[in-house]
């Protein structure tokens, strides 16, 4: 595998800084490439990467562009976009356990790279390398830690802290251009907010140039980590 034994190439620093991988060094990270298979893909700006309900058989990381991911119910009158811009996993929470068919539909927004391991591949690798294996840990227990959070938000929090952690708990680490679209009363009523607490919410969000594009059927977030920052422990 030629690009990984160039360690001066910039894909072959942009894999050192993947999620999951990030901590590796350079020297393990050649090592690994002659040990496992690493699958390397080019999409083109519109291709489909991911269907809702495809199995996740592999993690995909993307090595370079960017990727849109939507999330939306049953019949698409709620739907959650967000961007992932290389360096980035997509999803890693679905490799492993009861649940592995992909929640989200997953589309390339410029011509995009992408690197494949196999679940089996990987699981080699975790039982190989502690580096690994805390960073994948570390991934799917924070994302369950703020399921919880965010759980007792909608149960107690103020409208901002209920907006930002749905939002949040519905996205990645590092999204961009994140855009719900929905109805606001079905959002009103899914959140437990009334009308004016929620104008309220948003426009303390809209000040803080966190919130964006407000329309009567969606609004834009500008980064997960701007809404992220206005709460602890996100």
């Amino acid at each position: 595998m030629p690009i990984m034994q160039q360690q001066e190439s910039p894909i072959y620093q942009t894999i050192l800084d993947l999620p999951l991988i990030k901590g590796v060094s350079a020297a393990r990270l050649t090592e690994i490439a002659g040990r496992y298979k690493l699958n390397f893909k080019k999409y083109a700006p519109g291709s489909v990467i991911i269907n809702v309900g495809d199995r996740c058989e592999c993690l995909k990381f993307v090595l370079s562009g960017s990727v849109s991911m939507a999330i939306a119910d049953a019949d698409e009158t709620l739907v959650i976009q967000q961007t992932l811009t290389a360096p980035q996993v997509i999803a890693p929470d679905y490799l492993f356990g009861r649940l592995t068919e992909y929640p989200c539909s997953v589309k390339a927004e410029s011509s995009v790279g992408i690197m494949e391991i196999s679940k089996e591949e990987y699981r080699k690798m975790l039982a190989s390398d502690s580096v690994f294996l805390f960073n994948y840990l570390n991934a799917v227990c924070s994302r369950s830690q703020r399921g919880v959070r965010g759980l007792l938000a909608l149960i107690s929090g103020s409208a901002v802290e209920r907006i930002a952690y749905w939002i949040s708990t519905l996205t990645q680490f590092g999204a961009t251009d994140i855009r719900v679209t929905s109805e606001r009363a079905d959002l009103n009523t899914l959140l437990g907010i009334s009308a004016s607490a929620w104008r309220g919410a948003m426009e303390r969000m809209r000040s803080a140039g966190i919130i964006v594009d407000v329309t009567p059927r969606s609004f834009s977030v500008t980064s997960r980590a701007a809404l992220a920052a206005l709460l602890p422990g996100v």
